[in-house]
């Protein structure tokens, strides 16, 4: 038989499968005797879900940075940070805000998150 599709193309089709019969409760036992969890991992759709998942816990942990240190945080602040897809960026700025030590040091974080150019 002719493969008809190279090995990224497949691993999405099986992401695709995987995602489906967990959302639709087949045994995941089931799905494990097919696809190999390397397989799945392969999967440009696996792949982009992972990287939104680490966005979104990095912004998250940002946010809470800021507002612990300043006690509240502006809500388009936090909208600018959540809709950042940018890792780099967000990167960036979840270690300047782990270095966050006081309201002042969080003003001048946010300051930045706020003249950001967003892409």
């Amino acid at each position: 038989m002719i493969n008809l599709i190279g090995a990224l193309e497949r691993a999405d089709y099986l992401a695709v499968l995987w995602f489906v019969a967990e959302a639709e409760d087949i045994p995941a036992r089931l799905m494990r005797a097919y696809i190999s969890e390397e397989r799945l991992m392969e999967s440009t759709l696996y792949q982009s879900a992972v990287k939104k998942g680490e966005a979104k816990s990095c912004a998250e942990t940002i946010i809470r940075v800021l507002t612990y240190r300043m006690g509240s945080l502006d809500p388009a602040v936090r909208e600018r940070i959540r809709g950042l897809a940018d890792m780099e960026t967000l990167t960036v700025w979840y270690e300047e805000a782990l270095q966050v030590v006081d309201a002042e040091a969080a003003r001048r974080l946010v300051e930045k998150i706020q003249k950001a150019p967003i892409v």
